[in-house]
């Protein structure tokens, strides 16, 4: 079989470009991490806020829909942490004609609530908190086929800082829950 040089190169610069095969780029939301606290003793517990900014005229779909494809959003495993449980802010629900069915949306904007329980024994020093997201992005004219991200950030475990009472939770809804080193 004869190699074709110019069209590896081509396909290998058309797929490291991000774009799908109709010219869409594939990223239209931006994702971060922060961590409240950021430093804490074994046993505690950590608030993971994980944001995305949506480009102008894009949306997600929630964790709960049930018409599209849901996001989701894991913990990668980490030996800091004994559990962690997601939640998601009220999503906007409507009728959307392309799946033919009511769906929970994000635009614009989104953080979702990541809670996380530390073991009793967390070795201390830093620990990178990555969280993968999973979603499906759609304009009103198109929907980019699920993809993957990642975003992190750092969290100091100190068995010498004092425990911090978890914070309020505030208008989030339920989520999903999962150990975090399955």
């Amino acid at each position: 079989m004869a190699h074709h040089p110019r069209l590896l190169t081509f396909l290998s610069a058309f797929l490291l470009a991000g774009v799908t095969s109709f010219g869409e780029k594939a990223d239209h939301i931006q994702w971060s991490v922060s961590l409240e606290p950021v430093s804490v003793s074994p046993s505690s517990k950590v608030q993971a806020r994980m944001t995305g900014q949506f480009d102008p005229g894009w949306h997600i779909y929630s964790l709960s829909t049930l018409g599209a494809i849901p996001t989701t959003i894991h913990l990668e495993p980490n030996p800091a942490v004994a559990s962690y449980r997601v939640l998601q802010p009220a999503p906007h629900r409507a009728f959307d004609p392309g799946f033919n069915s009511d769906t929970e949306t994000f635009d614009r904007e989104v953080t979702f609530l990541v809670e996380l329980a530390l073991t009793k024994d967390a070795p201390g020093g830093s620990h990178e908190i990555a969280l993968e997201v999973r979603y499906q992005s759609c304009s009103d004219k198109i929907c980019i086929p699920p993809v993957r991200r990642r975003a992190a950030a750092s969290l100091i475990v100190d068995p010498a800082v004092q425990r911090i009472a978890p914070l309020d939770s505030g208008r989030l809804l339920g989520g999903v829950a999962g150990s975090a080193n399955t």
